[in-house]
């Protein structure tokens, strides 16, 4: 039984990577404490990390019962012997 279900996801990624910057060379970049980009979810603080963030935005659910009914036939048959 085949089931197709469909999940939406927000993917967050911090593109504040300096080591690769290719600025202009007159320009000096100096960083003297690490960058930290922070978020708020639901009013939680959340960190971006090099790691991409993903949140769930909707997600869909089946619930699958299979149930197996086994009918048998069964004749019966009922005959009067008489003995003399």
């Amino acid at each position: 039984m085949p089931v197709t279900l469909n999940r939406e996801i927000l993917v967050i990624e911090n593109a504040n990577n300096f080591d690769n910057v290719n600025a202009v060379e007159k320009v000096n970049i100096t960083i003297s404490e690490p960058l930290s980009a922070m978020i708020k979810i639901n009013g939680e603080t959340v960190n971006i990390t090099d790691e991409p963030l993903e949140i769930v935005l909707s997600q869909q659910v089946a619930n699958v019962a299979i149930s197996t009914h086994v009918v048998e036939e069964i004749n019966l048959s009922t005959e009067t012997l008489t003995t003399q």
